[in-house]
């Protein structure tokens, strides 16, 4: 079995020095990841002398020490797969931010999209655990002889801030300020560790059922274990995102493409971009690169005094692109990650040649502009739309679109105005024969024929998936919302004797509905997802202001 030999570094620069890879020095004992052909069995090392570190099951793999001649034998063991050295991860530093503008729009920041409930894992140094501007939930450390996941080395707490500082008038705002930040101590007070720490702080993610993993380590040699274990995360639904990778100043890439794990297909991977937004010097490019964002002399959190510092390399544009990435999981919750990265793919800003290419990838990443992707900003229902989703009183399809011009349906209408009016929407029995238990709108059709806002067929039956008529929804809001007014006839089309004549002409009075330019109001038509939302979201704008 060949042998691999891995060297794992940060992204990130001093400013008078390059980034350095660096072999550990050989030595009497070597410490390697074995992984086995079908699930770990330590009985087979034995009569090896070996020191046992890490247990990796979700690859079925061991991180262990043992006398260096010893080391060969390893790979002639049947139930020993492949074996690789576990080399040391490095971090080397340089050090304002003028990004947040380049990736942001005012459609997150206006609709308070700030990550809320996403949970992400930095696996870094460590997080500064008291930085007024961080709120760190939880973490866990794998560096041997720490059982804190304190920061003592900064290069975590910068990368954390850039993702989740705090929104309080303090320091810097991070991206996404209201995400679950997690810190996975995996590298010591040097910056350094090794890949079975890696492994371990990826395993201990998808064990949290974390989000989002922020991985800033590359080697520019393809590791059987690092590889499987960021599969086994993509394959648990975690979105991995990692640097590309930093030149040396002068020299340029060594290889043709990313280096690792960004180059594994499962991981997103991130260049960096300066303030003229075009490629750093130090930023790797290639046929696997993903998105690009800013990189250069960018100021976050630290561990130390003064608490703030500027730091350049793309260990920074990774967290950049991680913030994103949790806007979009709060704005597309129960999208799949594949349909969700299509959507990130399409709203990146093109900055190189026409279409994806290899140094810019798909693109600038961008922050979400609208709840719904098939909602353009500028529609004419678009704010009410945003207004009704930003307080949680619509959603849209599994597939991230609202479909404005679809037929609204009598469950919908009741989901809507149940939740407005705080009515108890746990699913329950009804007296409608048609309305099951486990129907996602029984609750609020319960209550709403309870206070006597709805009401069902003679035949006993509510016929929730029939969609509405725009006469119908006028009576539904006016009922549910008390709204009357001294009003005439508004309409031609409207006649005095019909049943949602009043309301549709009261609402009118009040602005809530309008009718065509010919002059008449349509009332036997059905009325469409975008039109009820106007009308709903023009009742709260006005309770909103009053």
């Amino acid at each position: 079995m060949k042998k691999l030999f891995l060297i794992i570094a940060l992204f990130l620069f001093v400013t008078t020095n390059s980034l350095e890879i660096e072999a550990s020095e050989e030595s009497a004992e070597t410490r390697v990841i074995a992984g086995f052909d079908k699930s770990i069995d330590l009985s087979v090392l034995e009569g090896i002398p070996y020191q046992l570190h890490h247990t990796h099951d979700s690859i079925d793999a061991v991180s262990i020490s043992l006398p260096s001649d010893y080391v060969d034998g390893l790979s002639k063991i049947d139930e020993i797969d492949w074996v690789e050295n576990d080399q040391v991860v490095k971090t080397n530093f340089q050090s304002l931010s003028w990004a947040n503008d380049v990736i942001s729009s005012n459609f997150y920041q206006d609709n308070s999209i700030t990550g809320k409930g996403v949970e992400i894992g930095v696996i870094d140094t460590g997080i500064r655990m008291d930085h007024p501007d961080l709120n760190v939930v939880d973490g866990v450390s794998f560096v041997e002889g720490m059982s804190s996941y304190e920061d003592n080395n900064g290069h975590g707490t910068h990368v954390a801030g850039i993702i989740g500082a705090l929104n309080n008038d303090e320091g810097v705002v991070g991206v996404a300020p209201d995400t679950d930040l997690y810190a996975i101590k995996s590298l010591d007070i040097n910056g350094e560790g090794r890949q079975a720490d890696i492994i371990e702080g990826v395993e201990w993610a998808i064990a949290q059922d974390l989000d989002i993993i922020n991985l800033s380590v590359t080697t520019p040699i393809p590791s059987i274990a690092l590889k499987k274990a960021v599969e086994a995360a993509d394959e648990a639904g975690i979105l991995v995102v990692a640097a590309s990778g930093n030149a040396e100043d002068g020299e340029g890439q060594i290889t043709d493409d990313v280096l690792f794990p960004s180059r594994f297909s499962s991981v997103i991977s991130v260049g960096a971009i300066d303030k003229r937004l075009e490629k750093t010097y130090f930023s790797y490019q290639g046929a696997s690169l993903d998105f690009v964002a800013p990189g250069e002399d960018i100021y976050s959190t630290y561990f130390e005094a003064p608490d703030y510092i500027t730091m350049s390399g793309t260990s920074m544009a990774a967290p950049y692109v991680t913030g994103i990435l949790a806007l979009y999981k709060e704005v597309y919750p129960d999208m799949d990650n594949q349909s969700l990265i299509k959507i990130v793919q399409n709203k990146a800003k093109d900055i190189g040649a026409k279409g994806r290419d290899d140094v810019y990838g798909y693109g600038l990443i961008q922050g979400p502009d609208s709840w719904f992707w098939d909602v353009d900003p500028s529609s004419w229902f678009a704010d009410y739309v945003y207004l009704l989703r930003q307080s949680e009183y619509i959603g849209g399809y599994p597939d991230g679109s609202y479909q404005a011009e679809n037929q609204i349906t009598r469950g919908e209408v009741a989901t809507v105005i149940g939740s407005i009016l705080e009515m108890d929407g746990t699913n329950r029995l009804t007296d409608f024969t048609d309305v099951n238990l486990d129907y996602f709108a029984s609750g609020y059709i319960d209550s709403l024929t309870a206070a006597n806002i709805v009401s069902g067929y003679p035949n006993k039956t509510f016929m929730p998936e029939k969609a509405i008529t725009r006469g119908e929804a006028a009576v539904l809001i006016q009922t549910a919302f008390s709204l009357n007014a001294d009003s005439e006839n508004q309409f031609g089309d409207v006649n005095a004797d019909r049943f949602y004549a009043d309301a549709v002409n009261d609402l009118a009075v009040l602005d809530i509905i309008s009718g065509y330019p010919n002059g008449q109001f349509k009332p036997e038509n059905q009325i469409s997802r975008a039109e009820f939302s106007v009308m709903v979201g023009k009742i709260l704008d006005e309770a909103f202001q009053s």
